[in-house]
């Protein structure tokens, strides 16, 4: 499979998932990134008329971090746009499945600003790492270099992911 055929999968999956959720939504013309969520709650959260960027990752190295260090990683934002979107919706894909989370713009808006020099157009960037080994030599890698602004990773990326990798499903669709 294709990463564009996968990609596609991911957004259905999210698409099927809101749907059985009992989530309206409406898709924005143009725009296969960006859905209007016209009425549903997820987790006792009203979602009536917000707006939803979807993204979707496989996981890979990019070369953030060294070899055999992968995560799932998503531009929330770049440096042409603002932050003009209520959630982020991020598929994790692998041939298996896919992973749902769900982020507010307020989250992403705590984001530090990424300076990379090979994607020079990611403001922000949100990362989930696919093990506690994974997350903690990315740590350790971006602590120890000079610097230090390669592979940035916040206390609460860090934090987001030991939740996640314990099993909180507190940002699982």
């Amino acid at each position: 499979m294709t990463k564009e055929e996968m990609t596609i999968d991911c957004r259905k999956a999210i698409y099927n998932r809101l749907d059985n959720l009992g989530m309206k939504i409406l898709r924005v013309p143009g725009n296969s990134e960006t859905i209007r969520i016209i009425s549903g709650t997820w987790k006792g959260q009203d979602w009536t008329d917000k707006t939803a960027r979807i993204r979707c990752s496989s996981l890979k190295n990019q070369r953030f971090y060294p070899k055999g260090v992968n995560a799932y990683g998503w531009v929330a934002q770049d440096w042409r746009q603002a932050l003009d979107y209520d959630l982020l919706i991020c598929g994790a894909y692998s041939d298996e499945d896919v992973r749902i989370f769900v982020f507010s713009s307020k989250e992403i808006g705590s984001l530090p600003d990424v300076h990379l020099r090979w994607f020079m157009e990611i403001r922000k960037r949100l990362q989930l790492f696919q093990s506690t080994s994974d997350l903690d030599a990315a740590i350790e890698y971006v602590n120890n270099r000079k610097d230090g602004r390669l592979g940035v990773i916040s206390s609460w990326e860090e934090g987001v992911n030991r939740k996640i990798l314990k099993g909180s499903d507190n940002f699982d669709l």
